[in-house]
């Protein structure tokens, strides 16, 4: 089970809230005829998630006008695009 706790909220702009630890960011930038989402995720010191922490966001925020839940097989994918992708410490 995990815990927050919500750190910044501006009614249809800004949602921010801390998460085991880590802080978690959305804001909504309006522009002319669209909206732009920012997303952050600032990670704990121990980055040796960060791959499968950014392919489950990815496939996340690639779902938010799907109907249907993510693809397991898509996160993989995209996991393994991270791990390969990131600079992490050895």
């Amino acid at each position: 089970m995990s815990t927050g706790t919500i750190r910044e909220l501006e009614a249809e702009r800004v949602f921010a809230f801390d998460w085991d630890g880590e802080l978690v960011r959305f804001e909504l930038q309006v522009q002319s005829y669209s909206c732009l989402l920012e997303f952050t995720h600032q990670f704990a010191p121990d980055r040796a998630m960060a791959p499968r922490n950014g392919a489950g966001w990815h496939v996340c925020l690639e779902a938010l006008g799907a109907a249907p839940a993510p693809d397991e097989a898509r996160q993989q994918e995209l996991q393994d695009w991270y791990m390969s992708t990131l600079e992490l410490p050895q």
